[in-house]
């Protein structure tokens, strides 16, 4: 079962739309080589996603009225568990793993 919150079912989207691409592109050559740039390339899309549309969405500050304490409300994007911003970098260990067997 896939878990995610938020904008974490952009993960595995952006990671199948770049091994198809790389296939694609690659044809008949399918091999480790395409399919670590593929997961390379993946990593680097995600990374764009979080640097330029996630990390710039507003907080919400909550306030309660009777006691005057404030709260931070963020939104959690994460994938299986694992927070959207970390996922770059474990594509970019993926793909070297796959390149170096």
């Amino acid at each position: 079962m896939i878990f995610w919150s938020g904008f974490g079912y952009l993960v595995p989207i952006a990671a199948i739309a770049a091994l198809v691409l790389g296939q694609v592109l690659a044809e008949s050559a399918w091999g480790p080589t395409a399919q670590s740039m593929s997961l390379f390339v993946a990593g680097i899309e995600i990374w764009f996603i979080e640097k330029y549309f996630i990390s710039k969405r507003k907080e919400e500050n909550l306030v309660n009225v009777d006691t005057g304490e404030q709260k931070i409300l963020r939104k959690n994007d994460s994938f299986m568990f694992i927070p959207f911003r970390f996922w770059p970098s474990i594509l970019g260990i993926g793909a070297i793993l796959i390149y170096s067997l």
